[in-house]
């Protein structure tokens, strides 16, 4: 089983949203998503897949 570390569910329980709304970006190599708290403070998560 592989466990993937990208999983933005983790921080919409602590109130941050998704700037894109529900999309996350996946090039196929790479996951990207910018969520932002409901202070303004923005995290951007990004996974890289090595294949």
């Amino acid at each position: 089983m592989k466990i993937s570390a990208f999983n933005p569910l983790v921080l919409t329980s602590k109130g941050f949203k998704n700037a894109a709304g529900d999309k996350v970006t996946d090039t196929g190599s790479s996951k990207a998503a910018l969520m932002v708290s409901p202070s303004g403070f923005a995290i951007s998560l990004a996974e890289h897949i090595r294949k």
